[in-house]
């Protein structure tokens, strides 16, 4: 699939640590995607476009450098004002042809704080990009996901699915699914099993569903 035929996406998640950057990584690992993640926070304990160049090093140069990297492990909006700085995620200059073939990944969930008027959700708004909202499979899920899903809505903006991930404190449950469908009136697009050693190699072993492929096709 060339880059031109993918749907550019923003990533949420419905909590910190849910798996963005890995579902990140494992659409990166299948498809020729463009990844950005423009505000990293925690950078210095963890660097995710760092993390995806490294798992996969022939996405090195599909990785775009994020615009800003905070130091402290906070919502941006707190962790800039540790550095004394002002994030207007508007004035930050967006990547060439946006609109195709590229990941967005935010940081946390929709209404994360970018500053202390705006949000990832405005921003995302504003960037005019269906989202993909990656949730644990977990007790809980179908509550935060809905919420997740309906706020979405309420912003007019398209949700291309949602992708269920599993992480080591997961109990996963094939209900959760059927559930989100049902109640949050979206598809669930792929559900992750835990990766026990995460890898190229663990990535490219777990397919991309053909419904995941054909939702992230331009038609």
């Amino acid at each position: 699939m060339k880059n031109q035929n993918l749907r550019s996406v923003f990533i949420f998640g419905t909590d910190t640590n849910v798996g963005k950057t890995l579902v990140s990584s494992w659409l990166m690992a299948h498809l020729p995607y463009r990844y950005w993640k423009p505000i990293q926070s925690g950078a210095s304990l963890d660097d995710d476009t760092t993390t995806i160049e490294s798992l996969i090093p022939s996405a090195q140069p599909r990785c775009l450098a994020p615009f800003i990297r905070l130091q402290a492990p906070l919502s941006p909006h707190f962790a800039a004002d540790e550095e004394a700085l002002t994030i207007d995620p508007f004035t930050i200059p967006l990547p060439t042809d946006l609109s195709n073939g590229h990941i967005v990944e935010g940081a946390g969930g929709l209404m994360v704080p970018i500053n202390h008027q705006v949000t990832f959700l405005d921003w995302a708004k504003n960037m005019s990009l269906p989202a993909v909202i990656v949730s644990k499979n977990h007790v809980g899920t179908i509550n935060h996901t809905c919420l997740t899903a309906m706020v979405l809505k309420q912003y007019q903006i398209p949700i291309v699915g949602v992708i269920l991930n599993t992480t080591p404190e997961c109990s996963p449950d094939p209900r959760h699914a059927s559930a989100i469908e049902e109640f949050a009136k979206v598809p669930v697009l792929a559900s992750l099993s835990y990766f026990d050693k995460l890898s190229l190699e663990a990535l490219a072993s777990s397919p991309i569903p053909a419904l995941l492929c054909e939702r992230l096709s331009i038609p």
